[in-house]
């Protein structure tokens, strides 16, 4: 659907795990700026790495 994110903005909740941080790498996969939140910090720093 959305092939081409590139300069697009995205806030993401729940990014931690789950559902939350699959679109999270799909979002930042097609090139949006992705803004992560979620409570617990280790998984997200983890996933920001991964990213």
């Amino acid at each position: 659907m959305y092939s081409d994110l590139k300069g697009k903005r995205v806030l993401v909740t729940g990014a931690s795990s789950g559902l939350g941080a699959h679109f999270v790498r799909v979002l930042a996969g097609k090139g949006a700026h992705v803004c992560a939140a979620a409570r617990r910090l280790d998984r997200l720093e983890a996933l920001a790495r991964d990213c």
